[in-house]
C-alpha cells in the first residue's frame, strides 16, 4: 500500500530522489507500494529476483489468497527492472545473489505460504528472496536477507559460498521464527538454539546479540 510513501514523508525523504529500489521477494507486505513508488519516482531501476513474478499465495481456511507482485506493473515499467538471474553487482562494494542452499525442513511460518505451478498449489520454497551484499569495509560484509523464509542460515551459506575469504560482521533481515497468530515462539527451542549456536561457532564471526531471551514463550 501507500503507507511506506506517508512514513518517508513524516521521516524527511523525499522518494522522487531514490535511485535505487530493492524488492527482497514477492510477497505484498514487501511489494505492495511499488505501484505508488512508480507513481512518485521516475528514475530509479527496482532490483527484482527473476523469480518474482511467479504467482505466490497465503491459504487460510482453504482458500488460496494471492499475495504477489502485480506482474502489470513490471510488464509497463520493464525498462525500470533490473533482473537478477544468479547475481548482479551493482558497484564495488554492493552485489545482489539468489539464495543458493536449501538444506532442513521448512519453518512452521511457512506452513500457510504456496506457489502455484500450472494448475496446482505447492508450497512455496522461496526461489523469489534476493541477498543484498555490502562489502562494509575491506574483506568485510554486511549482509541484507529480507525475511529469510528460505532459512536464515541457507541464506548465510549462500553467501559464504560466493566469498570464501571474507568475514559477515553484520545480519540485517527477519527470522521468521515467531507465530504470527499467538505471538509465541513458531520453531521448537532446539531449532532456535541451533542457529544460535551455528551462527556463534560460524567462522564469519557474527556477534550474536541475544543468545537466550528469558521472555520468549515456548
Amino acid at each position: 500500500d501507500e503507507l511506506f510513501f506517508k512514513n518517508a514523508s513524516i521521516l524527511g525523504i523525499d522518494i522522487e530522489d531514490v535511485d535505487y529500489l530493492v524488492l527482497s521477494h514477492a510477497h505484498y507486505d514487501h511489494v505492495g507500494g511499488l505501484e505508488k513508488f512508480l507513481e512518485v519516482n521516475n528514475k530509479a531501476k527496482i532490483i527484482i529476483n527473476k523469480e518474482i513474478k511467479g504467482k505466490v499465495y497465503s491459504k487460510k481456511l482453504g482458500f488460496y489468497k494471492n499475495i504477489g507482485i502485480k506482474i502489470d506493473l513490471i510488464e509497463k515499467n520493464i525498462d525500470r527492472f533490473i533482473i537478477v538471474e544468479n547475481e548482479f553487482k551493482l558497484s564495488e562494494k554492493i552485489s545482489f545473489l539468489i539464495n543458493t542452499c536449501h538444506e532442513g525442513g521448512s519453518l512452521r511460518g511457512n506452513n500457510h505460504l504456496y506457489k502455484k505451478v500450472g494448475e496446482n498449489y505447492i508450497l512455496d520454497d522461496f526461489t523469489h528472496e534476493l541477498i543484498m551484499v555490502v562489502e562494509e569495509k575491506k574483506d568485510e560484509l554486511v549482509v541484507f536477507t529480507g525475511c529469510s523464509h528460505g532459512g536464515i542460515l541457507n541464506m548465510i551459506k549462500s553467501v559464504e559460498n560466493k566469498y570464501l575469504n571474507m568475514k559477515i560482521i553484520g545480519l540485517v533481515g527477519g527470522f521468521h521464527l515467531q507465530n504470527n497468530i499467538t505471538k509465541k515462539l513458531g520453531e521448537p527451542k532446539e531449532r532456535v538454539i541451533n542457529i544460535g549456536e551455528k551462527l556463534k561457532k560460524s567462522p564469519i564471526s557474527i556477534q550474536v546479540i541475544a543468545q537466550e531471551r528469558r521472555d520468549l514463550k515456548y
